[in-house]
């Protein structure tokens, strides 16, 4: 190949490096000094340019092995770079989206670029497995609420006398509203509920402070208004009422009652005087016995005519 770069008038017999070979590990251009010899046995030393193009190297093989961590354990690039295999040498590695998130458990591929030391890369998923690990309870400790007799404690309030390490995402008496209707001291339980699911019933002082009995305040009797006459109230006028016109009631006619002819009163008959020898029955005085029935007839006429009005007169 050197013989084909060299210029010549005369036969060239042989072109050989002068220093045996050609080093062509670095790229660039360099000047390689050759020995070139002619056909007629004569030879001379010169300078044959060479320029060396760089070649990419190979990219090494390389495959992630599975990291398993608990959850929110950190995963760092010396453990990413512990589990790649590869035949080439790695220089660093990096996760193409950042940090592996562990917060959550479960199992993920994760894809990573190794960059080698002969300057390639190459991205390789490395699996990543999280294991659920229960979270810790932070530490709590209750202090002290002080109130009035009466007055209400929030839970806003409790969740201000609760120190923790945690962050606090509510708070629960175990047994209702704290009661303040009494003074006095006593000890709460209160369930504390943390951000991170996890629970505690930590004991809280309270204090209650008596309160005096306010006086009531005097009712004034609210001044009233004074009474106003009543105005006079007038009868209106009222329409003449005129009695209607009723119709004139005549009244009927009655039947004259003429009163019956009376019979004429008959002589006394005086009996003729009987002889004593021996008594005779005797009839009764017709005379009598008239008499008698004439007057039980004027006495229902009479009554007759009064209830109709009429006097009878006697006859003189």
């Amino acid at each position: 190949m050197l013989k084909d770069h060299v210029q010549s008038d005369g036969q060239i017999a042989t072109v050989e490096p002068v220093n045996g070979t050609v080093d062509t590990s670095k790229p660039g251009l360099i000047q390689v000094p050759v020995k070139v010899t002619f056909d007629n046995g004569y030879s001379t030393q010169i300078d044959v340019p060479v320029d060396v193009k760089p070649v990419a190297p190979a990219v090494p093989e390389a495959t992630g092995t599975t990291i398993t961590v608990d959850q929110d354990q950190p995963i760092t690039n010396d453990t990413i770079k512990d589990h790649i295999k590869t035949d080439g040498d790695i220089k660093e590695v990096e996760p193409e989206h950042g940090p592996i998130d562990t917060s959550k458990p479960g199992e993920q591929t994760v894809p990573v670029k190794v960059t080698f030391e002969n300057g390639t890369t190459k991205v390789v998923n490395v699996p990543v497995v999280v294991k659920p690990v229960a979270p810790a309870v932070p530490e709590a400790t209750g202090t002290t609420i002080t109130v009035d007799q009466d007055q209400p404690i929030t839970n806003d309030t409790i969740k201000d006398h609760i120190k923790t390490d945690g962050v606090i995402k509510e708070v629960e008496p175990e047994h209702g509203p704290i009661d303040t209707s009494k003074p006095g001291e006593q000890t709460v339980p209160v369930k504390v509920t943390f951000e991170n699911g996890t629970t505690k019933v930590v004991n809280v002082p309270v204090v209650v402070n008596p309160v005096a009995p306010q006086p009531e305040p005097e009712v004034k009797p609210e001044p009233q208004p004074e009474p106003q006459p009543e105005p006079e109230v007038k009868p209106e006028p009222q329409p003449e009422v005129k009695p209607e016109p009723q119709p004139e009631v005549k009244p009927e006619p009655q039947p004259e009652v003429k009163p019956e002819p009376q019979p004429e009163p008959q002589p006394e008959v005086k009996p003729e005087p009987q002889s004593a020898s021996k008594p005779e029955a005797q009839t009764p005085n017709t005379a009598d016995v008239n008499a008698t029935s004439f007057a039980s007839i004027l006495s229902a006429f009479g009554a007759a005519f009064a209830a109709f009005g009429i006097t009878s007169k006697k006859k003189k």
